[in-house]
């Protein structure tokens, strides 16, 4: 078994078209303490040893979003996450440095976040690395395997890199919502694959097998992706 992201928070902050996350049906929260602990502590049983904080949310709405960094580095996990960017300030990045949190990326979906983001850890001297950025464009825009109709989501179609399965079946991998639950992917908004919750798996996470979803049913993302080490 392999955790590919714990989802802190599946709320957000902004409502692109282009994102399942608006129509999303799937009831909202934040993960308690908890539920986090406990979700590191499968993590490291998998043998891992960097956790991402994100999933279908904005990790930053977390009022323990800091903690929780901290939580990990004492641990001995690294932890990041994929962040919009809009509610990160100076104090705040501080903060996140201080727990511990050394890189950081910026999924840019108002304009000019990267370029702020850059700015004010360049003129702090914090040691954040920006990692990695995304910018939705027209021809990195698909469906999420459907789940997203408007116009501005259904004009390319996102084919697969290659055959055969995605890395979720490859690589025995699952996602960790907010609740506990643990689900089969991390293109599933709506938790339909959820197989048990994490403590299900924390005395024994090879009990854990991928097992597609509807939702699987001509999906063709993730074919290509990297996998998890």
């Amino acid at each position: 078994m392999k955790i590919y992201q714990i989802e802190i928070s599946n709320r957000c902050n902004l409502t692109c078209s282009y994102c399942p996350h608006p129509v999303q049906r799937r009831s909202q929260g934040l993960m308690d303490r908890e539920t986090f602990e406990r979700s590191v502590d499968l993590l490291i049983r998998c043998g891992q040893r960097t956790a991402y904080l994100h999933n279908f949310g904005e990790p930053l709405l977390h009022p323990e979003v800091t903690d929780f960094v901290r939580h990990c580095t004492e641990r001995g996990v690294t932890a990041s996450f994929f962040t919009n960017g809009v509610l990160l300030t100076e104090d705040r990045l501080s903060a996140l440095a201080d727990a511990g949190l050394r890189f950081l990326y910026v999924s840019e979906h108002t304009r000019g976040e990267t370029r702020r983001v850059r700015r004010l850890i360049a003129d702090s001297g914090l040691p954040i690395e920006l990692r990695d950025t995304f910018r939705p464009t027209r021809d990195t825009l698909h469906t999420w395997a459907g789940q997203v109709t408007s116009r501005a989501a259904s004009g390319t179609s996102h084919p697969s890199v290659g055959p055969g399965p995605c890395l979720f079946e490859r690589q025995n991998a699952a996602v960790v919502l907010w609740d506990g639950r643990v689900n089969l992917c991390c293109i599933d908004v709506e938790g339909s694959g959820v197989q048990g919750t994490v403590d299900d798996y924390l005395t024994d996470p090879d009990r854990y097998r991928f097992r597609p979803a509807a939702l699987c049913t001509g999906c063709t993302l993730m074919r290509g992706e990297e996998d998890l080490s």
